[in-house]
């Protein structure tokens, strides 16, 4: 029997940063850190999974961070890093970041990202101001589902009334039906009178 070949170094410098990473806030220093591997990853980009675990790191270490994420949004390329960047607004609580992508990004995927974790944020007034402008069923839909998870049964009252659109009329139904509200209870015996 032969004995296993060992591992090539890259691997285990990638492992070994992983690793740090993922313990990083034991550290004195983790945000120049994360700092550190995210500007290296965005100019190299060779290793993108390690990028978006510091960029998570980042998001939890709070709206210091922000300008920071920003900055390698405008320059990364690869969509599931721009996604990570998303969720680490979320994490740091940075609605109004979180609501200009939503509004102005031309990517479809990372449009409904910004959507969606701006409903996790509970960014309910944002996502009203959305549905009335927007005109995509598609995103609408999105948006109905973000006012859903964040709680905004105002909101989704107000779309349920305006909407011209049956299937988006339904599904705000349906959402309100969901909700343990007295404004969607309400608005429920409403529609039954």
């Amino acid at each position: 029997l032969r004995a296993p070949s060992a591992a090539p170094e890259s691997c285990l410098f990638s492992l070994d940063i992983e690793h740090l990473l993922s313990n990083i806030f034991s550290m004195k220093c983790p945000r120049e850190l994360s700092i550190k591997i995210a500007e290296r990853e965005t100019k190299n980009g060779k290793n993108p999974e390690l990028q978006k675990l510091a960029l998570h790191n980042l998001g939890i270490g709070g709206k210091q961070n922000a300008s920071l994420l920003e900055d390698v949004y405008k320059s990364a390329s690869n969509l599931e890093v721009k996604k990570q960047i998303l969720h680490s607004y979320m994490l740091m609580g940075e609605k109004d970041r979180l609501f200009t992508l939503a509004k102005g990004e031309s990517n479809a995927d990372l449009r409904s990202a910004a959507i969606h974790w701006l409903g996790i944020s509970q960014g309910a007034e944002q996502l009203g101001q959305l549905y009335a402008s927007e005109t995509n069923a598609k995103v609408k839909s999105g948006i109905l589902n973000g006012l859903f998870i964040g709680g905004g049964a105002r909101q989704l009252i107000a779309a349920a009334r305006s909407e011209k659109d049956i299937q988006l009329k339904k599904e705000a139904v349906r959402y309100l039906s969901m909700m343990n509200t007295k404004e969607s209870a309400d608005f429920l015996a409403e529609l039954l009178k």
